[in-house]
């Protein structure tokens, strides 16, 4: 997968101008703000009564995403190719609890999952059509992700935790268009796809081998603004 998503990223970046002579090209540099959805999904049990995690038990995290991007973007006629870096500060989490406690366990806790995302970025190429007053715009790329899952077990009152390195693809689509001057507005919808799965059998006190955690994918629906150098 890593391969593949390399290789798209460098096709989109470098063939598309093979040959061509820029019209208009320079570098940019804006942030953006938006709201994300991500998924984790698995199979968790306990060693007592209550069995609250098992398949397709999923946790649907949601929050707002805010951060930067930097690239380079050329245009030659109606043809807009470049590539961009970004950064994103997250703040997605989701829980869920038992129904009811473990039957040997003391008071009235109850097992909890948790899920957190706290960073995206991703190295995307950029291809569209750069009309006269809007472009549209295909990207492409490797992304990255900084993710944690833990778990409560409110019969031996143990936390434990899994920490995803979040490596996958991303792919979208996205509006551009002037502010005025040197000022670009921009609006996109980026699927983010790592389907990384660890296994949860030290989160639990069976030590199950079949327990597993998914980090299934992120949604992105984002605003922002970039400022132009050169032409």
């Amino acid at each position: 997968m890593k391969r593949l998503t390399w290789t798209l990223v460098l096709t989109t970046l470098l063939l598309p101008g093979a040959g061509l002579r820029a019209d208009d090209a320079g570098w940019y540099l804006g942030g953006h703000l938006g709201y994300a959805d991500a998924g984790y999904s698995g199979v968790l049990d306990t060693s007592s009564t209550t069995n609250p995690f098992e398949d397709p038990g999923r946790l649907d995290l949601s929050g707002a995403v805010a951060g930067f991007q930097v690239g380079f973007a050329a245009t030659r006629g109606t043809l807009l190719w470049g590539g961009e870096l970004d950064l994103s500060i997250a703040d997605l989490e989701d829980s869920d609890a038992a129904a009811q406690p473990d039957a040997s366990a003391p008071g009235p806790a109850s097992d909890t999952i948790r899920g957190e995302i706290e960073r995206l970025s991703s190295l995307r190429g950029r291809l569209g059509y750069a009309g006269e007053t809007v472009t549209f715009y295909g990207t492409a790329g490797f992304a990255l992700a900084e993710a944690d899952f833990s778990m409560f077990d409110d019969e031996s009152l143990a936390t434990g935790s899994l920490s995803f390195d979040g490596q996958g693809y991303v792919a979208g689509v996205g509006l551009e268009g002037s502010l005025g001057g040197r000022w670009l507005w921009r609006v996109e919808a980026l699927y983010y796809g790592f389907d990384e799965t660890e296994s949860g059998a030290t989160l639990t006190q069976d030590n199950d081998p079949a327990d597993q955690v998914t980090f299934d994918d992120v949604q992105v629906l984002r605003f922002g603004a970039s400022y132009r150098f050169g032409n």
